[in-house]
């Protein structure tokens, strides 16, 4: 019995393997670093996303890296054109392109003869709204309207999560931010967590899975979902009703009207409307 069980336990791990190196690394390379406007979508490609406790949803991007109904080349010099960017919401993450809201736009714009373009990221904020704008303006991309949708997870991603460069050219992440682990035993610990995601993903998965809900209860399913983020634990956007989480995040604030107002400033220069 030993052996039939040291046999099953050694062909699962092979297959976790090949899995984890071959499959699973290939068919998720949508989402990339970008030197200027720190993440984008990868131009012209398809992936599933979500899944697990959350609904599997299609990503498509066009030439310029942008969420689409279809990969499609698109014309830089076309003016007709309304560009909407924003973080998750913008982006309609869990959502098939035709059901968030620049798709929605357009589908109604479409019969009006003007185009929509959905440059919204994930975690995008007001620094990258500008540069990556700024971006795309220089390298050709016309456009008559550019919609930006704030939301309050902005203010904690200029507080916390991100920097502007020293030449004031590009939007990396912000050094404070990242987990230092001084000491050796969590470093191992971490650095095992790192291997096994990598190469035996599916034994990672699971054993997160009994973490998550039995050990550390960290999980999150959807029916709590509402309880834990209105909870004080949740302070992404508690700076709008709490007086010390505000003071904290008071740079967020005033970065986000300093990159919205040079957006402005942007856009008026260029002869185009903002929302």
């Amino acid at each position: 019995f030993s052996s039939i069980l040291i046999t099953i336990i050694i062909l699962f791990l092979f297959i976790d393997f090949t899995y984890s190196k071959f499959i699973l690394t290939n068919s998720n390379k949508i989402n990339i670093k970008h030197k200027i406007f720190h993440h984008h979508l990868l131009p012209n490609s398809e992936e599933i996303q979500g899944g697990g406790d959350h609904p599997k949803f299609k990503v498509i991007t066009n030439s310029l890296g942008f969420r689409d109904s279809k990969v499609r080349e698109i014309d830089l010099k076309k003016k007709n054109r309304i560009v909407f960017i924003g973080d998750s919401f913008t982006f309609g993450v869990l959502l098939d392109y035709e059901y968030t809201v620049p798709g929605l736009a357009d589908i109604y714009f479409r019969e009006k003869g003007i185009e929509v373009l959905n440059a919204g990221v994930s975690s995008y904020s007001p620094s990258i709204y500008y540069y990556k704008t700024k971006f795309f303006i220089e390298q050709g991309l016309e456009f008559s309207h550019l919609v930006v949708f704030l939301d309050i997870s902005d203010i904690e991603d200029e507080a916390v999560k991100y920097v502007v460069d020293n030449q004031n050219k590009s939007v990396k992440t912000n050094p404070q931010t990242q987990i230092q682990i001084p000491n050796f035993t969590k470093n191992l610990k971490t650095k095992f967590k790192e291997f096994l995601k990598l190469n035996l993903n599916i034994t990672f998965t699971f054993l997160k899975y009994i973490d998550d809900s039995f050990v550390s209860k960290k999980y999150v399913k959807s029916k709590n979902f509402i309880d834990v983020i209105a909870s004080e634990k949740y302070i992404r956007d508690k700076w709008t009703i709490n007086e010390n989480i505000r003071k904290k995040y008071n740079l967020g604030i005033k970065k986000s009207t300093y990159y919205m107002s040079l957006l402005k400033k942007l856009l008026d220069e260029n002869e185009k409307k903002l929302t």
